[in-house]
Formats: C-alpha cells, structure tokens, sequence
C-alpha cells in the first residue's frame, strides 16, 4: 500500500512536468555541494548510534558497543524502504534482548521515534517563528494556527505509533519513566534536534547544488515540513509526500522544475544509508537466526 501511495504521488508530479528539464538540472548541479550533503551522512550516523547506544544505556539499562548501535542504525535504514511511514526503527527489536533491557524494547524503540517527530516539529516551529516575527498581525495569526493545527497532528501521530490502548494500560508506568529519567531525556532531546539539524542542512546543500538561494530560514523551515510530511503520511520513506511538500512550500520562490529535481535528490538521504546498512542487516539477521537455533 506504502509502495503504491508514493509511486502514485510520483507519478502525478512527474507527468505534469518535463522529465528532459529535470534530468537536465540534475546533470548540471554544482557538485562541491553535492559533496557537502554527502559529507553530513558521516556526523549523521554518528550521531545516531551515539544517540542509540545512549539511549540503551542511561535509560534502559542495556549496555552495547558503539559498533553494535552502529549495526542496527545503519541497518534500520535499509528497512525503511520496506517498513511504511519511516519505522524501520521497529526491527531492532528483533535484535534486543529482553532480559537484559530495564523497560519494555517496544517503548524504548518509539521512545527514539517520538523524539525525532518532536525534534523536527521545534526546528520547523522555531524556524517559522523567525521568519514571521517581523511580520503583521495576519503572519502572527497564521503562525498561532499553524502551531495548533500541527499539534493536533502531532498527538495524533503519536497515539496512532504508540496506540491509544497501549498508553492508558500504562499511563503510570510512561508517568514514572519519565519522571525517573528527566536529565537523560534532556540529553536525548539535544542529541536528537542536532541529529535532526543535520538532516536539515542536507537540504541547504541540496538547494545550493541547483543555484537556487531562497534564504537559510526557508530551507530549514520547508525542508522540516517535508519531513514531517513524510514521516507521518503513509509513504515508503518519504518519498512522494516529502516531495509534494517541497513543491507546494517553495514553489512561489522556485522554478517548478528545480523543486522536483531537488525532491529527486533528496531521495538519496533515504537511498544511500540503505544500500550502506544492507549488508549490516543481512548480518544482523543471520546472527539472530543462529541464536535462535542455538537456543
């Protein structure tokens, strides 16, 4: 269904453009940019396992190496081309192990997700705050009614992932989770808006290898739109949503052509930390087979 959703979305705006002007934009980027957004996949992923082996550590008390939190980053990457909505997240809990972890894996793993969302939601927020804080009343209006209509996506993303009879079964249980864990859900938080702040400038680096200079504010704050878009629409890692959300956000600033383009491109955020995490998680797999038989 995933699959079919974004080939439709894709489809839709490719024939309504010139696929020859698209491929021509891309044959014709400035590649010392290119280089740049390739560059951040390295603090990206770097992040990430920090961020994970943190998370398995100071809060659910289950020590890995760095290696092993690389492994199954990496390697949920290559199952959101599979898995719908960006939860490739999901399969590792097929790699923890339950008798070593202090909380549920289940809530640990969306503990992860909801961190994301909220991080991309403050960098979006923040970003539109500054563009709109020198504005007129209407833009401060706009902004207000943005902020809510969001929200109420927002809670309802959440309670879809983590299903509403999960949280009231164990609504103490979250209550003292996050009450026992306030600093260390402070330092996720940072990590996981830098993790994100990454992400972001992918798309700055993206938008300077086509020429286009739109401001720094408006890249981070459409850029952060698309990817909530594609986070939160049933979607095979973003793609289609995320590029329907780049051409309606920009396209009063940007030659239509270059937005598709763009949107081609930033398919590759998804694409090439797949590919690298494949073998990661074909080894993953086979391990865990063998545990399994061992057992």
């Amino acid at each position: 269904m995933s699959i079919v959703f974004s080939s439709i979305i894709i489809f839709l705006l490719l024939n309504n453009y010139d696929i020859k002007s698209i491929l021509f934009n891309i044959r014709n980027i400035d590649f010392a940019y290119f280089l740049c957004f390739l560059f951040l996949f390295v603090p990206q992923l770097l992040v990430a396992s920090f961020r994970w082996k943190f998370i398995m550590k100071k809060i659910n008390n289950h020590q890995i190496s760095f290696f092993r939190s690389f492994q199954m980053c990496i390697a949920s990457y290559s199952a959101n081309l599979v898995i719908p909505g960006k939860m490739g997240e999901i399969i590792r809990l097929i790699w923890l192990d339950k008798k070593k972890s202090k909380y549920s894996n289940v809530l640990i793993v969306f503990f992860e997700k909801f961190f994301d969302l909220l991080s991309v939601f403050l960098i979006y927020y923040l970003s539109l705050f500054f563009l709109l804080m020198s504005k007129n009343i209407c833009h401060v209006v706009f902004f207000y009614t943005n902020i809510f209509v969001f929200f109420c996506v927002f809670v309802f993303a959440v309670l879809k992932i983590l299903k509403v009879n999960f949280i009231v079964r164990n609504l103490i249980k979250l209550k003292l989770f996050f009450e026992n864990n306030l600093v260390n859900i402070f330092f996720v938080l940072t990590q996981s808006i830098f993790l994100w702040l990454i992400q972001i400038l992918q798309f700055y680096f993206l938008f300077k290898c086509f020429f286009v200079d739109v401001g720094f504010l408006y890249i981070i704050a459409g850029s952060s739109l698309s990817v909530i878009a594609g986070a939160l629409i049933l979607s095979i890692g973003g793609i289609g949503p995320r590029d329907a959300t780049l051409l309606y956000f920009f396209k009063n600033f940007v030659i239509e052509t270059t937005l598709i383009s763009i949107g081609a491109l930033s398919s590759l955020r998804i694409i090439i930390p797949a590919i690298i995490g494949l073998p990661f998680l074909i080894n993953l797999s086979k391990n865990n087979d063998k545990k399994r038989n061992l057992g």
